[in-house]
């Protein structure tokens, strides 16, 4: 291993802080592994963020990593960037789709590479932004949670499980859990949304409507297909800087099929019997939630207790049509079962046929549901066992630590 310190940086408090949360949970995965980290604070001044780069650069570094990057490879010493002139890769982790962060993409600097959450982006970067030094994927990792000793262990070659203790909570622990089934991520007002839409200059706003119905039609579809789509409809002919232009700018189109989707799949569980429990801002705007009970905002650290005390953890998957959203891998390793949307990389990584590791649903029938939670709950033991199954996987495959080796293969190989 060639690595042996590395640069991260800490930002403003976006997203339930969640990026600054990564951040270090990464950063004590390659504590671990014993690598050292330094962090910039992006947040502060920028006289106090010029004597932090000076303190690192002081100490040096082998590469630097920023989630959603806004610009921190951006730094010039003498009249040279500081990473060029020290020969140390720049990795910039994008957690959107990285169309719609187009003018926070550096592809004129030789050591800038990419890390993406979903294949399908990794494929958009390297046709559109050829320059790139490296395009990787690597999804989000799950925190690894510390849970009782005492649990039953899981018999992988099918049958009932044994006493014993590898997994780390007790099925007793399992079914007196406080919550039958969470739901962590805030509610946008799509009406604030729409009038963004409504103030793009034209044809956007066309283009962006025609997305949104494409995409809600069609909820397999990635972006990039439903965009060249509508824009072959309307007779729109785009090369590949105009493309990537629109790509840019239909991010409040996706924001809206974002929030239309996982608002509609909460309003149908308001009107059954499911006890949801709800945490995250904006859905007391929708009014009478009927069973469901609302909590309004918490952290994202203040999420992962959470996943402790529930059974099942539900997810909306954001648009990944081959990737991997950071609530799956956290829940499985709070011993939370997860219930989600589908992509290519879930059926790729999980036993989705016979619901033993994950346990999922339809987008398209958000009606269906409620009876699969409710058959799901119904079954106790068998849901203890996808949790145990879950969490084996998440632990394997999934977690920070396995995340920080698979990015320090690719740093020692970039060196």
């Amino acid at each position: 291993m060639k690595v042996r310190r590395i640069l991260m940086f800490h930002m403003e408090d976006i997203c339930y802080n969640s990026v600054n949360e990564f951040a270090n949970l990464l950063a004590q995965s390659f504590n671990k592994m014993g690598i050292e980290v330094g962090f910039v604070d992006a947040s502060q001044s920028e006289d106090i963020v010029a004597d932090e780069y000076i303190k690192q650069i002081q100490q040096g570094f082998d590469a630097a990593i920023a989630f959603n990057a806004r610009g921190e490879e951006k730094v010039f010493f003498e009249g040279k960037n500081i990473f060029e002139s020290l020969n140390v890769p720049f990795f910039n982790w994008v957690l959107d789709h990285p169309g719609e962060k187009l003018k926070f993409i550096n592809d004129t600097i030789k050591n800038y590479h990419i890390i993406c959450l979903d294949r399908d982006h990794v494929e958009y970067v390297k046709k559109y932004f050829p320059n790139i030094a490296g395009v990787y994927f690597i999804p989000i990792g799950g925190q690894k949670v510390q849970t009782s000793k005492n649990a039953r262990t899981l018999n992988l070659s099918g049958g009932e499980p044994d006493k014993g203790n590898i997994e780390g909570f007790l099925w007793e622990d399992f079914s007196k859990r406080k919550y039958d089934v969470i739901f962590t991520g805030g509610c946008f007002d799509r009406d604030v949304i729409a009038e963004d839409i409504r103030n793009l200059p034209k044809p956007l706003p066309d283009i962006s409507i025609n997305l949104i119905e494409c995409m809600l039609d069609d909820r397999r579809i990635s972006t990039e297909v439903a965009l060249r789509k509508v824009l072959n409809d309307m007779n729109i002919m785009a090369d590949a800087e105009l493309f990537k232009f629109y790509m840019q700018k239909i991010c409040s189109a996706t924001f809206y099929i974002r929030a239309y989707i996982r608002e509609e799949i909460i309003r149908y569980l308001a009107l059954s019997d499911i006890r949801l429990d709800l945490f995250g801002g904006g859905w007391d705007k929708l009014g009478d939630l009927g069973n469901i009970t609302y909590h309004g905002q918490v952290p994202y650290n203040e999420s992962l207790k959470l996943c402790l005390d529930s059974k099942i953890s539900l997810n909306v998957m954001p648009l990944f049509r081959n990737g991997l959203h950071d609530r799956i891998p956290t829940a499985m390793l709070c011993g939370s079962a997860v219930m989600t949307d589908s992509s290519a990389y879930i059926e790729e990584i999980f036993d989705t046929k016979n619901n033993k590791e994950i346990l999922l649903y339809d987008a398209a029938c958000p009606w269906l549901i409620a009876d699969k939670l409710t058959e799901a709950l119904s079954h106790e033991d068998e849901l203890y066992e996808i949790s145990l199954r879950g969490m084996k996987k998440a632990t394997e495959k999934l977690s920070w630590d396995e995340r920080a080796k698979e990015i320090i293969d690719i740093i020692d190989k970039s060196l």
